[in-house]
């Protein structure tokens, strides 16, 4: 979930800044809040909590599927 809270303005043109830091990281939960701001001014305050989700990396996906095609006696075996 995300909540945000508008508490000032920006314009066209204006730079627009975000910072955030994590409240707390549990086993499956990352507790953030932060501030966006423009001219040093803030213009959003919010508050969050994410998920974790796991992933393979790429190359690791690509040894599994070699490891696959040679435990299936290679390709098209």
């Amino acid at each position: 979930s995300l909540n945000g809270e508008f508490i000032g303005p920006a314009f066209e043109g204006d730079l627009i800044e975000a910072r955030g830091e994590v409240v707390k990281a549990g086993k499956s939960l990352v507790f953030i809040r932060g501030i966006v701001s423009t001219g040093g001014k803030p213009m959003l305050s919010y508050s969050g909590v994410v998920k974790k989700i796991g992933f393979a990396k790429p190359h690791s996906l690509l040894l599994k599927k070699i490891a696959q095609i040679g435990d299936q006696g290679g390709v098209g075996g």
